[in-house]
């Protein structure tokens, strides 16, 4: 199963995501600190996979917590 975009027309909470069995998110975003998206992201808990995509953007994760509650 893939997730095709999130948007503000269908967006996913946490909880959605984790009852569709996503563990984990991905994007591409630049890899320059002086670009918006580079803090954007990794402030709100996206990590760096160490891997970079076709045009060069570096891979970025987030963990989507699995623990029941």
């Amino acid at each position: 199963m893939t997730l095709r975009a999130l948007t503000r027309e269908n967006a996913f909470t946490e909880e959605d995501l984790r009852a569709l069995g996503f563990e984990r998110l991905f994007l591409a975003c630049s890899s320059d600190p002086d670009m918006r998206s580079y803090g954007f992201y990794r402030h709100l808990g996206w990590t760096s996979t160490g891997e970079q995509d076709e045009a060069g953007d570096e891979i970025l994760q987030l963990r989507v917590d699995t623990r029941v509650r």
